[in-house]
Parts: structure tokens; C-alpha cells; sequence
């Protein structure tokens, strides 16, 4: 990837155009599932998780704005709270459907002191066909303790060009929504970034087609995180 500077001042402006990555992570790993016939489809079962159980929670979410482009890396966060009064300590298994009779699994470990909470982060390879997302977590023994499930927003509407916006006034740049690109059927969307929580690594931007920064004071980013962008 190629990245030319140009002799804007940053601290008003920044266009930067981001490559795709297209890479998949080593850790993911492919399953084979028993599967039963359901009419001319299939459909793949998992184990189902006591709504009463509360002592650990598990939450998940994607994107910016909860918003996915399929072929392209996507971050995915999730954070596992442990309310018991004794450490947890296990994996979270995040299963990606990309079809009625195959998923993907990604492994992150965990560990968490009692009363404590764990955020985990990564970046996982979507294709054209993945609906939704499924994190399990589960302890050493490989028992499930929780499980959360999205479906994924992923834009049927056409070609969009996804848009990273940072700034202290982030609708005055709304204009940028659905303008038409060359007229032609590409459109732009716009995604509003939190500053606080920008990915330190260029898999973590791969979402996104353009930045933009405007009307923010950039010496308020970490150095990596500017590196990063550039």
C-alpha cells in the first residue's frame, strides 16, 4: 500500500485512501459440523445456554456504527465480565457462518480475576455469505458458559464507499452521505469514528475506504494510532 502526503495542514484536514487487506488471521481454523437436512437447505445446531445463568456475562459487537463490507477484514470486540467471587479462566470461541453447512472459528483466551472483566479484540475475514456471528465462552473444561449471537448489517443496497470521519463536529460533514461517486452506482456512507477507540493496527481500518479528519486537534491521538492511519 501506497500512501502519499500531501501539504494540508492536518490538523484541519486528512483524506487518506485505505487498501484492502484481505488477509486471513492464522488463528482462524476451519470446522466441519454434523449437519441435518432441513427441505433442500441445512442447518447447524449449537448448544443452547440456560437463561438464568448469570455469573459471567459475554457481550459482542463489530464494525463501526455496526456496519460490515463483506471481503474485507472486520474488527469484532468483545468483553467477558465475571461476577463470581473465584477467577475465570477459558476461551471464547467465535464461530462465523459462511454457509448452511461450514463455519470458521476464531480461539481467544481468557482469563479473568473475580469480580473483574476481560475486552478482547481482533480482526476476522468476512465473505459475501456470512449472516451473523456467534461467540461461545467457555471455561478449561470446555464447558459453555455463555453464548451471544448478531447478526451482521451488511448493506445490500449497492456498492458504498465507506467513509471514516473524525471529528468534534461530526454532522457537518453529513453531506458526504449517499453523495453519488462519478455518477455511477458507488455511493458514499459515512461512519463516525470514536477517537478514544481507533484500532492500533491497519487490519483494524480495513472497513473503511477513506478517513477523514477535520476540525479535530490530531496531537490528541497516540502516536501509534497516527502511524497507523498514515
Amino acid at each position: 500500500m501506497s500512501i502519499k502526503k500531501t501539504g494540508l495542514s492536518i490538523l484541519y484536514a486528512l483524506i487518506i485512501s485505505l487498501g484492502s487487506v484481505g488477509a486471513i488471521p492464522v488463528s482462524a481454523s476451519q470446522l466441519s459440523l454434523e449437519t441435518e437436512a432441513v427441505g433442500t437447505g441445512t442447518s447447524v445446531e449449537f448448544s443452547q445456554i440456560p437463561a438464568e445463568k448469570e455469573e459471567v456475562e459475554l457481550s459482542l459487537s463489530y464494525g463501526y456504527q455496526n456496519t460490515a463490507k463483506p471481503r474485507r477484514l472486520l474488527p469484532v470486540r468483545m468483553t467477558v465480565k465475571n461476577n463470581r467471587s473465584t477467577a475465570l479462566s477459558g476461551r471464547v470461541e467465535l464461530y462465523m457462518i459462511e454457509s448452511s453447512d461450514m463455519v470458521y472459528c476464531y480461539e481467544y483466551p481468557v482469563s479473568v480475576e473475580a469480580s473483574g472483566e476481560q475486552k478482547i479484540s481482533g480482526n476476522i475475514s468476512i465473505g459475501e455469505n456470512v449472516g451473523e456471528l456467534l461467540a461461545v465462552l467457555k471455561n478449561d473444561s470446555g464447558a459453555t458458559l455463555r453464548e451471544e449471537t448478531v447478526r451482521l448489517n451488511i448493506d445490500s443496497s449497492g456498492p458504498a464507499l465507506f467513509i471514516g470521519i473524525i471529528s468534534d463536529d461530526p454532522t457537518s460533514l453529513n453531506f458526504m452521505s449517499g453523495v453519488s461517486l462519478n455518477n455511477t452506482a458507488l455511493k458514499a456512507r459515512t461512519l463516525f469514528l470514536n477517537a478514544d477507540e481507533l484500532p492500533t493496527t491497519e487490519e483494524g481500518l480495513d472497513q473503511l475506504d477513506v478517513i477523514v479528519i477535520s476540525n479535530y486537534n490530531v496531537n490528541l491521538l497516540d502516536d501509534e494510532v497516527i502511524s497507523v492511519i498514515w
